[in-house]
């Protein structure tokens, strides 16, 4: 298991919202109701193999892509004061000579709340209201 799969199940995988997850790579999918999905994928939107977001996609089965929604580490986690690695301030992943790790720190405890329940509060809006009656997250 790579670094990533491992933190998006450390993320995700008891959401109690994400039906029937599978992980793979740098990608994690799940069923949302019968006719929705969701793929969240950490993303490199611009610098070469740093991964700063996840991105989360919203996916009818039957008619394609709904929504899409980029969400970037240093917008859901506060920055790291005096902790700045190539000149930034929040944690990221990297891939260097085909080894993927965490740039400075991983993620902590309260910084993986933050960004799950960010991405989740997006997810559950395409939710049926049946099934995210009464769901929460951590």
């Amino acid at each position: 298991m790579n670094v990533f799969e491992k933190t998006l199940r450390e993320l995700f995988g008891n959401s109690g919202i994400l039906k029937d997850t599978k992980y793979t790579g740098m990608t994690c999918i799940a069923r949302l109701d019968r006719d929705l999905l969701v793929k969240l994928s950490f993303t490199d939107p611009g610098t070469a193999c740093n991964f700063t977001a996840i991105s989360a996609s919203i996916i009818n089965r039957t008619e394609g892509l709904v929504d899409k929604q980029l969400f970037r580490f240093s917008d859901m986690v506060p920055a790291r004061t005096g902790q700045t690695t190539f000149g930034r301030d929040y944690p990221y992943i990297w891939i260097c000579d085909g080894k993927e790790q965490w740039c400075g720190n991983p993620l902590t405890a309260t910084e993986k709340k933050l960004v799950r329940n960010a991405i989740l509060d997006y997810v559950e809006m395409y939710m049926d209201m049946e099934m995210s009656m009464g769901q929460q997250f951590m």
